[in-house]
């Protein structure tokens, strides 16, 4: 959900001119929580641990991401 507001500031002086308005945005963001899921087929030195995924998914400050990483062993 997302709130989009607009208000105005005005800007008054000292002068015998009319105030200028100026026009502000104000809005309200709420986090979500995404889950995504990948299954690579890799190579074996490949190490999914070292990946630095804030650094991949270029997050906020005030975003986070929490990575849980299986290895499982292919038959051939």
């Amino acid at each position: 959900m997302t709130y989009s507001g607009e208000s105005y500031i005005i800007r008054l002086t000292n002068t015998n001119s009319p105030p200028k308005f100026m026009s502000v945005l104000y809005t309200q963001t709420r986090k979500k929580h995404v889950r995504v899921t990948l299954t690579l087929d890799v190579l074996n030195d490949f190490e999914a641990r070292n990946i630095d995924w804030r650094k991949v998914l270029k997050l906020e400050p005030d975003e986070d991401v929490e990575s849980y990483i299986e290895d499982f062993e292919i038959d051939r």
